[in-house]
């Protein structure tokens, strides 16, 4: 599944999921307004052309408020899926990690191996040529 198809999945979650009537829990305090049942937003030019640009990849009729509720969902998903993608990373960092560790200790028992085969081997040949 790609990038987008995840997203568009979670962003149809969203969609088809019974909205929240309350704000969702925030790590940090949120400013004030966020106790009352509606909230007015004005835009600035640059804003309000943003949000037409969601409103045309949208059917027609589309108002702002579907738009703005887009942009949410879409920000939403995106926000998830970058977090799970994080966690993905940190997980696939501590695997390679971890593989590195192994490789090095194999390293280091090989030559330490290396290390007393050629001891070894020096004494087999003082050895023979003692002998000889």
């Amino acid at each position: 599944m790609t990038t987008m198809q995840r997203t568009t999945s979670a962003v149809d979650q969203l969609r088809t999921s019974a909205p929240s009537s309350t704000p969702p829990n925030h790590p940090k305090p949120v400013g004030k307004g966020w106790s009352r049942d509606q909230v007015t937003v004005k835009l600035t030019p640059r804003r309000k052309s943003l949000l037409c640009d969601i409103a045309l990849g949208m059917p027609n009729g589309t108002t702002p408020s579907d738009a703005i509720e887009r942009a949410l969902e879409d920000t939403w998903a995106a926000n998830h899926e970058l977090a799970e993608l994080a966690a993905r990373i940190e997980f696939l960092q501590d695997t390679v990690q971890a593989a590195n560790e192994e490789r090095r200790r194999e390293a280091i028992e090989n030559m330490e191996a290396l290390a007393a085969l050629t001891a070894n081997l020096s004494m087999l040949l003082k050895l023979i040529q003692e002998m000889a």
